[in-house]
């Protein structure tokens, strides 16, 4: 079935051919001629409450003031204002491109190579060891991506490689640091 020709039928505006093909249609169908005659007889109510056009209110008023607008403009027309990044052509935007490349290369060359163990090794930021005493000297050597960390301690008594640490207790760890 076409709704355009369902549309027209509910409208009222078929052929003649067109409208006795659409009767035999409905007395085949009754419900869909049931819900076709309700929908034809809600049209006028339709109609009614719903104009087909609306006249914009005081449309000469606006046509009229558009054009005089128009007019206006093209017999004066408006020097347009750059904003201020409009005004920035020429020298400006080359010149600050420069500074910026020139600040970077200043701060490189400027800035401190990286400290080095006395073997080489760079030395990274390290958190700050805590000595008694001032003939204790450390130095904290780590690698680069975190890996590994060392720690040299220079002034601490030599360690006997037959001690065995996880068998002393507080008391001998005490003494071993006393120098007992």
């Amino acid at each position: 079935m076409n709704e355009d020709l369902m549309t027209r039928w509910i409208d009222d505006e078929l052929s003649e051919d067109e409208r006795l093909e659409m009767e035999a249609l409905l007395e085949k169908e009754p419900e869909l001629k049931e819900e076709l005659t309700q929908m034809r007889e809600m049209g006028p109510v339709l109609r009614e409450v719903i104009p087909a056009e609306k006249e914009p209110p005081h449309a000469d008023f606006f046509n009229t003031h558009l054009m005089n607008q128009i007019r206006r403009e093209q017999a004066n027309p408006a020097v347009k204002k750059t904003p201020w990044w409009g005004r920035l052509h020429g020298g400006w935007i080359p010149a600050s491109a420069l500074a910026a490349v020139l600040a970077f290369f200043a701060g490189m060359k400027l800035s401190s190579p990286p400290k080095t163990s006395e073997a080489g090794i760079p030395l990274v930021a390290s958190p700050m060891v805590y000595a008694v005493g001032d003939s204790l000297q450390t130095e904290v050597i780590a690698a680069l991506d975190g890996s590994v960390s060392v720690i040299v301690m220079d002034g601490l008594a030599d360690v006997d490689d037959a001690l065995e640490l996880a068998s002393l207790s507080t008391a001998s760890y005490e003494e071993f640091w006393a120098g007992k």
